[in-house]
């Protein structure tokens, strides 16, 4: 799966640990680590299904993103499959940088 920097979407998770959840953007860190990036839900809720539109940041493009659903300060988790970020917009031409 591919998404865009800066875009948004919506992300739907189960909770059964009855705290409020935290969604992290997350990334491969290199042997086996993740590294939270940013916050991109915060306090999402404590139902046990919850649902948030998210935006992504502004992130370089590259495929070991993923999404972290974090309760209770992180001590039960879970992670999204891995997906791509690409700068390209919606028309898949690549996105303008900044001049000069």
């Amino acid at each position: 799966m591919n998404l865009r920097a800066n875009g948004s979407f919506p992300v739907a998770w189960t909770n059964s640990t009855g705290a409020e959840v935290d969604v992290w953007l997350s990334a491969t860190a290199g042997r086996g680590r993740i590294q939270r990036l940013a916050l991109v839900s915060p306090r999402a809720g404590a139902a046990s299904a919850g649902e948030a539109l998210v935006t992504l940041p502004a992130v370089p493009p590259g495929r070991a993103y993923a999404l972290e659903v974090a309760a209770g300060n992180g001590t039960a988790h879970a992670f999204s499959r891995p997906f791509a970020v690409t700068d390209e917009n919606r028309r898949g031409a690549p996105a303008a940088g900044p001049p000069g």
